[in-house]
């Protein structure tokens, strides 16, 4: 009776060995299909990010695009060299470049104008000096900061090149 009771145990332990590992097949399975499906989103928890815009992948799915945040404190000063445009960088690792914008404030056409890469381990000021005005033309320039990926934080505050002050 011993040998038929063990021969039951093992038939039952054997049932739920396969039942087990056709239940982990199959959770496998439908993890690899969602895998192809979704669209990952890289996102490095460590740092805050900017939701940039979306994007449509190839399969049609949209993806978020997450982009540097927003340099801040914007201040404009004008000086002898020009106008100068100084800015707080946005304190992450990923930020490869601060871009610079101007537009003349009577049509409002923002073009970028130059770029200030990144140095080192610098996450604290950083200016640009914009030599080209014209004299009378009332300027306004904004900032942003761009990674690696070509993402690009939303615009800076304002700065106008008369008043010297923030526009909000």
């Amino acid at each position: 009776m011993k040998n038929k009771n063990n021969l039951w145990l093992g038939v039952i332990i054997i049932l739920l060995i396969v039942v087990g590992a056709f239940i982990l097949s199959g959770k496998k399975s439908a993890d690899q299909t969602n895998d192809a499906r979704d669209e990952v989103i890289a996102f490095d928890n460590n740092k805050a990010g900017d939701i940039a815009g979306t994007n449509t992948s190839s399969s049609g799915a949209q993806q978020l695009s997450v982009g540097p945040a927003t340099p801040t404190n914007i201040v404009f000063e004008k000086t002898d060299e020009g106008n100068v445009v100084r800015w707080q960088a946005n304190g992450q690792a990923t930020t490869t470049q601060y871009n610079i914008y101007r537009a003349e404030l009577r049509t409002n056409e923002w073009k970028k104008i130059g770029n200030v890469a990144v140095e080192g381990s610098n996450r604290g000021r950083y200016w640009y000096i914009n030599q080209a005005i014209a004299p009378g033309v009332i300027y306004g320039y904004a900032v942003t900061a761009a990674d690696a990926a070509g993402n690009e934080s939303e615009k800076s505050d304002v700065v106008e090149s008369s008043a010297q002050s923030v526009i909000q």
